[in-house]
């Protein structure tokens, strides 16, 4: 893995990884409140919705998203990146464990540059140092990890 700072929306890549919870609300859409995720609502109105009956069909698990474009032209291949189960919650680690083996599987070799920020070290409260270390074995260079600071 590759790690860089900056702004993780304007980090070339072939795709883009938010982390989320698996929180439902009662209008069927993924509760995208803080973070990376809320950053991602903002900008693909209707990312929610999808993230939601994807959530309600196939449980807490990391998605494809497809194909979304920005206000301000730039396409981004998304992926749904479970880092707790509930958003009131700290993140969990063996849920980021978990998340990464599903996202290996879920993207292609074709995919050949990974995006995603520290999963689970910003609103989820975990030390990036032992993030890194139950992670760093399985993810090779395709895969860049930014320390996001756009808020």
């Amino acid at each position: 893995m590759i790690e860089k700072r900056g702004d993780f929306w304007n980090e070339e890549g072939d795709a883009h990884v938010i982390t989320t919870n698996g929180i439902v609300n009662y209008t069927g859409r993924c509760v995208m409140g803080r973070g990376v995720a809320l950053q991602a609502k903002n900008r693909f109105p209707g990312l929610d919705k999808l993230l939601g009956s994807l959530i309600s069909e196939r449980g807490n698990r990391v998605h494809a998203l497809g194909l979304w474009t920005r206000a301000d032209g730039a396409t981004h291949n998304l992926f749904s990146f479970p880092v707790k189960k509930h958003w009131r919650d700290k993140a969990d680690i063996e849920l980021i464990k978990t998340s990464i083996a599903e996202l290996i599987l879920e993207c292609p070799p074709a995919l050949q540059t990974i995006v995603m920020v520290r999963p689970g070290c910003g609103n989820g409260g975990l030390q990036w140092d032992t993030v890194k270390e139950a992670i760093k074995s399985f993810l090779g260079n395709r895969f860049i990890i930014m320390e996001n600071f756009r808020k």
